[in-house]
Parts: C-alpha cells; structure tokens; sequence
C-alpha cells in the first residue's frame, strides 16, 4: 500500500524541494523566463505530445471537459453566497477558491498515478480551468465592461490553445505528426512537467501566511466542496474507472499560485491569497496519500 503512494508522490516532492533549496541557498531563479518558456513552448508541445500520441476517445476528454465546468459553475455560485453571507470581497477570496493548481500539481499526479491516459484526461481538465481563469477569472477581477476584451486578447495570445486545437484535429482524424515534428515535440515535452514542479517549489518560498485561520477554512470550504461536486457529477453522468479518478484528483487540487500574481496585479489583498495558496498546499498534501489509496487501491 505504501509503495505505489511513494512511487506517485516521491518524484512531485523531490522536484519541488529542487526549488525550495535552491531559493533557500540564494540561487537565482528567473521565473518570469522559465514561466514564459513553459506556457509559450512546454506545456503547448505537452498537450500536442499528449492528444496526438493517446488512445483516449474525444468522448472521453469532453466528458472531463464536461465535469470540470460543472464544477466550476457550482463552485461559483456556492462559493460566492458563502462570501456574501461572511461578508468577505469577492474579488479577493472568489478567484482562488475557483481555480485550482490543476497544471504545476494535477498533471505530474494524474501521470504517475494513472500513466500517459492519466495525463491526456488531466490535460482536458487543466485546459478548461485555464480557460476559465483567463476569462472568467478576469471578469470577476475586471468587471465585465473591461474584462471581456481583455480576456478575449488573453486567449488568443496563448500558444496552448492553438496547441489543443490542432491536437484534437489530429486526434480526431487519426493523423499523425511527421517523424521529425513528433520528435521535436516529444521533446521539448519533456522540459515543462519538471519546470512546473519546480517553479511551484520556488513560488511557495515567497509566499507568506497571514490570517492563517481563514485560510485554513476557506482551503477546507474548498476542498470539501470541489470533491463533493466532482463526485456527484461523475455519478450523474455515469463515470466510472481512470476518467473518474482524474476529475477526483483534479478536483482536490490546491489554489493556483496564478492567483497571487493576480492579486499583486489588481491589489486584491495579496497576502490573504497567498495565505490561501500555501494553506490550500498543505492541505491537499495531507489530504492526497488517503485520496489516493481510495482512488488506486
């Protein structure tokens, strides 16, 4: 039982400890370049790798697609009565209980948990809530008069939904890249998953906690309730096997640290998410060895 956790959890730890040493030791980290080098040509050639090479049905990753919109359409209208009824800035608290660390976190578990179909199902997860996060979670910081342009230039800047694009184009039609272009793909691949782990070892050192003890519930409020409207809708929907277990553990993932950089950015109190951030970490981290036994076990 404890083996197949350490051979799912030891590498994602091992990668984020390489950044947290080395931003402890002073190294410096340019992560502004290894962030532009991931979202601009790692993880774009990642989902190009990952949908041209799978063997999971388009059926499939719309089903994922599906859920992860349910979830995130619940998770918005609950969590937006809870901070209303506390009495809590929406702007501040909303976009981080809604976007989750499905990409730096939820991509190398789905991996090592469930292998390369793991990774294709989690990749449609992790799409959406990007999307999500460049649009709705511009609206909500933005107001809708600015935001939707704004979010609107956003997506059409990112290589990675061209990437889905042409991926699912081939996938569809059963066409394969030339040798020369899979190979270039497969390996510039290669470089964004331990980037990611990484990156988010070095971002979680500059985080601070303050008012730890809302964090603490509101990171609890968000972990119950995504794990609860991910398991009710695959239920509905009928889900069952690796597809399930991917939205589940998907579903638990922590509060992006992209929700930082956007609090800095609009001035929606910084330090109380990033308090939310690191909490929302430490809680999955806990929670995942009990998800994880229930999911592969």
């Amino acid at each position: 039982m404890i083996s197949p956790l350490l051979n799912i959890l030891t590498p994602i730890v091992i990668c984020a400890a390489i950044g947290i040493g080395w931003k402890k030791m002073g190294f410096d980290y340019p992560s502004e370049f290894i962030g532009r080098l991931v979202m601009n040509i790692g993880a774009p050639c990642l989902i190009l790798h990952s949908l041209v090479g799978t063997k999971v049905s388009l059926s499939a990753l719309g089903d994922v697609a599906l859920v992860a919109t349910l979830i995130l359409g619940v998770m918005l209208v609950c969590c937006f009565v809870v901070l209303k009824i506390f009495n809590l800035n929406y702007k501040t608290y909303l976009p981080p209980l809604l976007f989750p660390n499905s990409g730096n976190m939820g991509l190398p578990l789905c991996l090592f948990a469930f292998g390369e179909t793991g990774l294709t199902l989690a990749i449609g997860y992790f799409l959406l809530m990007m999307f999500g996060h460049l649009t709705l979670g511009l609206l909500i910081l933005e107001g809708i008069e600015d935001g939707l342009s704004h979010a609107l230039k956003n997506l059409l800047k990112q290589p990675m939904v061209y990437a889905m694009a042409i991926g699912l184009i081939l996938c569809g039609n059963q066409i394969a890249l030339p040798v020369w272009a899979a190979h270039t793909v497969e390996l510039l691949s290669g470089v964004t998953i331990p980037l990611m782990l990484i990156t988010l070892g070095v971002s979680l050192t500059s985080l601070k906690v303050e008012f730890w003890q809302r964090a603490l519930s509101l990171s609890l409020f968000k972990l119950a309730l995504s794990l609860l409207v991910a398991a009710s809708a695959c239920t509905l929907l009928g889900l069952e096997g690796v597809t399930r277990n991917v939205i589940l553990l998907q579903a638990a993932m922590p509060a992006a640290v992209f929700n930082y950089l956007f609090a800095v950015h609009y001035q929606q109190k910084p330090e109380e998410v990033a308090g939310i951030v690191v909490v929302s970490t430490l809680t999955t981290v806990l929670v995942l060895p009990f998800l994880l036994s229930y999911l592969i076990l």
